[in-house]
């Protein structure tokens, strides 16, 4: 799903991003969950970052929004 594939590319998490058309799919996936669960700790924290530079980002974004319908015209 390009949907899927796009936002783990912007966590910076695209390798963990598998293809399930893979013919090698059931080994990819064992791989990546070997991989993240013989250590979460860095996992963790680095999506605990990402969630909140995304959060941030759309508060922004709202910000931006508002700022916009106000030049409009346009109540929020």
């Amino acid at each position: 799903d390009l949907r899927l594939r796009s936002l783990y590319a912007e966590l910076g998490l695209s390798e963990l991003c598998v293809d399930p058309r893979s013919p090698d799919l059931v080994e990819l996936l064992q791989k990546t969950i070997r991989r993240l669960l013989a250590d979460p700790e860095p996992m963790k924290a680095l999506l605990r970052r990402k969630h909140e530079d995304l959060l941030a980002r759309a508060k922004e974004n709202r910000k931006h929004l508002v700022a916009f319908f106000a030049r409009q015209g346009w109540g929020t």
